[in-house]
């Protein structure tokens, strides 16, 4: 079952702003995940397995 995520752009725009500042390398994945789903509109099983974490990791960042 694919589940979707509704991200405003002010989310997307926040989550970049994360990922150009990240020190720590789940800085980096928590924006990645925002922006995978919303800009690339990768579903949430297939950007887990890219990021390295579960699903349930992504929804709670996105």
């Amino acid at each position: 079952m694919v589940r979707q995520v509704q991200i405003s752009a002010e989310g997307v725009q926040r989550a970049k702003q994360l990922r150009d500042k990240a020190i720590m390398v789940s800085e980096y994945r928590k924006a990645l995940s925002v922006i995978l789903l919303a800009e690339l509109k990768i579903d949430a099983d297939r950007t887990a397995a890219l990021l390295g974490t579960s699903s349930r990791t992504v929804f709670r960042n996105g």
